[in-house]
């Protein structure tokens, strides 16, 4: 297969793979995001978040990095490459933007690869992998009496 910007060869496990990219024409818009969004990780906890500020994902930084919101070391984060400050999400308006923070492994959105410093809208049920650690995004939405 022909190399193009459009069709990027990402190796993993010594096995070539084409990852395309992001069309982002269909990604427009996120919908209603909720204040609280929940990410799903691998042992199966359900992880609340207040999107209502950044939140940055990586694992524990070292003495001079900003914190992290959702800390992946646990997961086994540095064994699956996730870096220190890998992404960001952002809630603007009703949409909720994951941004690749120039990551060293990659930030991928339902299998897609994500360009570091670009903008990504994340929807109800997408999975976002970070190097090799994947969590859902799941927009739940309570009942407030």
């Amino acid at each position: 297969m022909k190399y193009t910007e459009e069709n990027k060869i990402v190796t993993l496990f010594n096995r070539k793979k084409i990852r395309p990219r992001i069309d982002k024409t269909q990604r427009l818009s996120s919908g209603d995001v909720p204040e609280i969004v929940h990410f799903m990780l691998p042992d199966g906890t359900e992880y609340p978040v207040d999107v209502t500020k950044d939140v940055t994902v990586g694992r524990v930084p070292s003495d001079d990095d900003p914190a992290v919101t959702i800390d992946l070391e646990p997961y086994d984060g540095h064994d699956l490459g996730v870096s220190r400050q890998h992404a960001m999400l952002k809630r603007i308006k009703d949409n909720l933007v994951l941004v690749d923070l120039g990551s060293s492994n990659g930030t991928f959105v339902n299998g897609h690869k994500a360009e570091a410093g670009e903008r990504y809208n994340i929807m109800d049920g997408d999975t976002l992998t970070f190097s090799r650690l994947t969590l859902e995004v799941r927009f739940i939405k309570r009942n407030h009496r």
